[in-house]
């Protein structure tokens, strides 16, 4: 089934796991990764967890801040439009890259692993040559520029860069915009032969490697005075009010694509724009901090990036935290603020910041049981089949999210049976037959209870009933009737129906009349079991269109949402039989399905 934001609820409960383990073992080794000198500044720590935070009357950006803070300088790009690549994303699959070589022989390669993001997104790789600047004296190597723009990882992309310009821990990895511009340094690890880069979000990268000692004194000189503005900016950043954050977009859950081609990537698209707005201006602040910061610890000078990257990351959670208590009971603002919220509690594991996670993720499940109980009650007054996928991922988001086990279960069993009972469908159906074997006209009816049968596969729905002969007349009505009202066990099934995907629904049912028939011959006042079906004869001589090799019959009814009665339709044939003993005669079937929705 696909499901809403699809996105975004059933691919989180998965990807929450996998990027809270990376941040832990990332925290656990963050000491190694610089030398840096223990710095404690209380004054400013004290000085954040005392702020109020208010909220932005509308939503805003902050992009236009990130470009007032100190960058290294522009580069002017050229891009290759015979190098670029692309490739398709899918949440859940497996790990793609990209890769290009450029004119000097380095190999660039952007590997994205499994669930860096929550739903599919084609991503791009272009080359771009011929960069000139002033920022250094020697010659920019190359460059790459990734999109789309501003692309939002939850799990970062690594970008490595192999060959003969990149094989010392002397070459340096500048990011900036699109275009070139806010040029600084990138936190690179350097190996033998390779250097790679994490990308958390889309941007240009370029490759300088100094030939000469007093080009690379100069990109050193460079890393010593970028880092000093950069923590002199953290410093006096730190001692501003916290931004408001922007008001979140409301995000509804809906089946992918539901308001039109392509609309779910336009919706993720305008998250990732949303999620980048709350971080900032401190997002770029930190990734300054860092990469600069690296490059001074790796030319043996201490350094205090971490400490003050992890203070702002605190003004940052102070943002979550606004944005948490401000709209926990919209469940409209549920994936924007927790999206935005995690993102910003994975980054605040790795910069060391000692805060406990799982009080958030009690709070997020217990906002996804409220979003959850919506799209019941959609299900159940609006008719609304199709929020089903979407209530199914709540529940089991939920469930993943909740630390206490045995609540899990009890709250697992409650929903889903509630789930059921919204899902519960009443099939009704009549049967009309005419044999020109002495002029035979038959009539049946039936009806079947339907309901959702399995949580781990929500395209099955299962139903017993019972039909019933109604009527029978002949040419000799003083002759053989059927026995009223010859009752008969039916059943059915929905095979394979999503909501969000299908067109019909395709009902499957194991038989047309009574698999023993009971007549009464009303001249000797006796009755008899006829293990000959005659409605089943003529079901399968007529209906052979919709007969399947195991024996059942499938009919497809047109799917209609948001209506009391699901589906109805009516199948219908004429034509010659040839009956066992009588010969051939004109024979015709009609059968009536009627699909009406009756919660429990």
């Amino acid at each position: 089934m696909s499901n809403p934001s699809c996105g975004m609820i059933a691919k989180i409960k998965k990807i929450v796991c996998v990027f809270l383990s990376v941040a832990m073992l990332m925290t656990a080794c963050s000491c190694a990764k610089t030398s840096a000198k223990k710095t404690t500044d209380d004054d400013l720590k004290k000085f954040i967890e005392k702020q109020e935070v208010t909220l932005a009357d509308q939503e805003t950006s902050n992009n236009d801040k990130a470009s007032s803070y100190y960058s290294l300088g522009n580069a002017a790009l050229t891009l290759d439009k015979t190098h670029k690549v692309s490739v398709r994303y899918v949440p859940l699959g497996d790990p793609v890259f990209l890769e290009l070589k450029d004119t000097e022989g380095n190999v660039w390669r952007l590997d994205i692993p499994e669930n860096a993001l929550p739903y599919a997104e084609t991503i791009s790789m272009q080359l771009a040559g011929d960069i000139s600047t002033d920022m250094v004296s020697g010659q920019l190597n190359a460059g790459v520029v990734l999109q789309p723009e501003g692309l939002q990882f939850i799990i970062p992309a690594t970008l490595s860069i192999t060959g003969p310009k990149a094989s010392t821990d002397k070459s340096f990895v500048f990011f900036g915009d699109q275009s070139g511009k806010y040029l600084n340094f990138a936190a690179k690890k350097a190996e033998t032969d390779k250097l790679s880069v994490e990308v958390a979000h889309f941007s240009s990268y370029i490759l300088y490697t100094p030939v000469s000692e007093g080009e690379f004194q100069q990109a050193a000189e460079m890393a010593a005075e970028s880092y000093k503005e950069a923590v002199k900016e953290a410093k006096a950043f730190l001692k501003t009010p916290i931004s408001a954050p922007p008001v979140p977009p409301d995000y509804t859950f809906m089946c992918k694509d539901e308001d039109g081609e392509n609309a779910s990537e336009v919706r993720n698209r305008a998250l990732d724009m949303y999620i980048e707005n709350v971080v900032q201006p401190e997002k770029d602040l930190i990734i300054k901090l860092l990469a600069s910061g690296r490059e001074v610890a790796l030319l043996d000078q201490n350094q205090e990036a971490f400490y003050y990257a992890g203070l702002l990351q605190l003004r940052n959670i102070k943002k979550a935290d606004k944005l948490i208590a401000s709209y926990k009971n919209d469940v409209d603002k549920l994936i924007p603020v927790m999206n935005a919220s995690l993102k910003i509690l994975k980054e605040a594991q790795t910069l060391g910041v000692d805060i406990s996670i799982q009080p958030y993720l009690d709070t997020f499940s217990d906002w996804m049981v409220r979003a959850a109980d919506k799209k019941i009650k959609e299900i159940r007054e609006e008719h609304n089949y199709k929020a089903m996928g979407p209530a199914v991922s709540l529940i089991q988001s939920a469930l993943i999210f909740t630390s206490d086990f045995q609540v899990s279960q009890d709250f697992s069993r409650k929903y889903l049976q509630k789930l059921k009972d919204a899902m519960t469908f009443t099939v009704n159906y009549d049967v009309s037959l005419h044999s020109g074997i002495a002029n035979q006209r038959m009539t049946l009816k039936g009806k079947v209870e339907l309901s959702w049968l399995d949580e781990n596969d929500e395209k099955v729905f299962t139903g017993k009933g019972e039909g019933e002969y109604v009527s029978y007349s002949n040419s000799s009505p003083n002759t053989t009737r059927i026995d009223y009202p010859n009752k008969y066990p039916v059943n059915m099934k929905f095979v394979n129906f999503s909501p969000c995907d299908s067109k019909t629904v395709d009902v499957q049912v194991d038989t047309i009349g009574a698999q023993t028939e009971v007549w009464y011959n009303l001249e000797l006042d006796q009755k008899s079991s006829d293990e000959y079906s005659f409605v089943n004869f003529m079901a399968e001589q007529l209906f052979q269109d919709y007969k399947q090799e195991d024996g059942n019959y499938l009919f497809q009814v047109p799917f209609t949402n948001n209506n009391a009665v699901m589906g109805s339709e009516n199948f219908t044939k004429t034509a010659s039989i040839s009956y066992p003993e009588e010969g051939s005669a004109s024979g015709s079937i009609a059968y009536t399905i009627e699909i009406k929705h009756t919660p429990k």
